[in-house]
């Protein structure tokens, strides 16, 4: 007696979560597209509203932990599947 394994259905859900890496790609682009005008507008309320090493380290944490972790799990869950031949995070 062999065993079988049952193939994965396909995903029949909205077509953002057909795979795991989409939605942090979409989210990085909104984020970068938010955080600018924020950065700008930071600056713009002249030197009183923040100093520059807070600036500074405002910048280099969106960076890092807001737009640089997501973009990398959109990246990890792309390259994931084809790195392990298993199927892809969707749903």
């Amino acid at each position: 007696m062999t065993p079988t394994i049952k193939p994965k259905r396909d995903y029949r859900g909205h077509p953002l979560f057909s795979y795991g890496f989409r939605p942090f790609f979409l989210l990085s682009a909104i984020w970068a597209a938010i955080a600018i005008p924020l950065w700008i507008a930071s600056h713009s309320l002249g030197p009183g509203a923040m100093s520059v090493n807070a600036g500074i380290v405002f910048h280099v944490h969106e960076m890092v932990f807001g737009y640089g972790s997501a973009v990398l799990a959109g990246f990890l869950l792309t390259a994931i599947p084809s790195w392990t031949g298993r199927r892809p995070v969707c749903g």
